[in-house]
């Protein structure tokens, strides 16, 4: 059943973004090669200053930019990479400086170095904010984590390696963080989330489900969200089956979905994971009632225990033999 789960959902993962992935058009890198170092999303990048051994071969940047395209032009894609940054480097503050980093970073894409690309893309976004094409480069970061969710890794030899969701988490989390109201943005939160849960990392998806719900309460995306979160929730009560406060969660967690969401086609699901708990719960409680009771023979800790199951339980199949038992434990011999 784990294991049905986890196909599950990592088929959910893809299909969240592989609508806009398509809607995007054929465009197709040229190659599939992609860099294997880790955590090129969230950190804040160093400005870039003037370098020694990154010396211009023109002396303004205009002209440094001229040259830089002309070697680009004349198919000296590495040259051309090379000059771009170099400008970026020396002249920081020019107005070709925010095209020449755009121009780095789309060579860069181009030539398959996609995580370095992605990084060079938020130099952007850090630094350059305002004086460029802000979709085109959210579709060039977007582009590029959907690369990284799908890839395979670790391929060797005739093994088909691998795949690895969790290593576009960084780039994903970026992608939301620079664009909440983007139009894809509810659907990469949603990726997000359904990443932490298919590697059972309940906890950080009860979390990223929450923002989808908070940041998109109109969207479908809220819906399956609010769902999901639910679910987690309950998975990690069965995890922790006494743990009063955890059941408690998924308990509310449930009955909010239901709540709001009457007609979805997850009602009777969350119903009956919803049941399930409540007899959980009802359990816990008697129980606890029962050790005061029977094992640590406390008539008034006991007491206070059945009459606050009563409280809570009032309909329980149990209510008339606890009724039973505090007539008894009232009596003078008892106390």
């Amino acid at each position: 059943m784990k294991i049905l789960k986890k196909i599950v959902l990592s088929v959910l993962v893809l299909g969240w973004t592989s609508a806009a992935v398509l809607a995007q058009g054929s465009y197709s890198p040229d190659t599939d090669d992609f860099e294997t170092t880790a955590g090129a999303g969230p950190e804040k990048l160093d400005k870039k200053v003037p370098r020694f051994w990154r010396r211009p071969a023109q002396q303004t940047p205009a002209e440094q930019l001229a040259y830089a395209q002309a070697q680009e032009a004349e198919g000296n894609g590495k040259k051309a990479e090379r000059h771009y940054n170099v400008l970026v480097h020396r002249w920081h503050q020019s107005e070709e400086a925010p095209v020449a980093q755009l121009s780095y970073a789309r060579l860069l894409y181009e030539r398959g170095r996609y995580e370095r690309a992605f990084r060079e893309f938020q130099y952007m976004v850090q630094f350059f904010s305002g004086q460029f094409d802000y979709n085109m480069v959210l579709d060039y970061q977007f582009r590029i984590a959907n690369h990284v969710l799908g890839k395979r890794w670790g391929t060797f030899g005739v093994f088909p390696g691998f795949e690895s969701p969790e290593r576009a988490l960084p780039l994903l989390e970026t992608i939301a963080r620079n664009a909440p109201n983007w139009e894809k943005t509810p659907a990469i939160r949603m990726t997000i989330a359904m990443v932490y849960e298919n590697d059972d990392e309940y906890d950080e998806a009860v979390k990223a489900y929450e923002a989808v719900i908070q940041a998109h309460p109109g969207r479908p995306e809220a819906q399956t969200a609010a769902y999901r979160q639910a679910t987690c929730l309950a998975d990690l009560s069965d995890k922790s089956p006494r743990d009063e406060k955890g059941c408690r969660d998924a308990l509310s967690s449930l009955a909010s979905f239901l709540a709001a969401y009457p007609q979805s086609e997850n009602r009777a699901e969350a119903q009956a994971r919803l049941d399930s708990l409540k007899v959980r719960l009802e359990d816990m409680h008697y129980q606890r009632a029962r050790y005061y009771d029977l094992i640590e023979k406390r008539p008034s800790a006991a007491l206070v225990s059945y009459r606050e199951f009563l409280k809570r339980f009032p309909a329980s199949d149990r209510a008339p033999a606890i009724l039973e038992r505090i007539t008894e434990l009232e009596q003078p011999g008892e106390q």
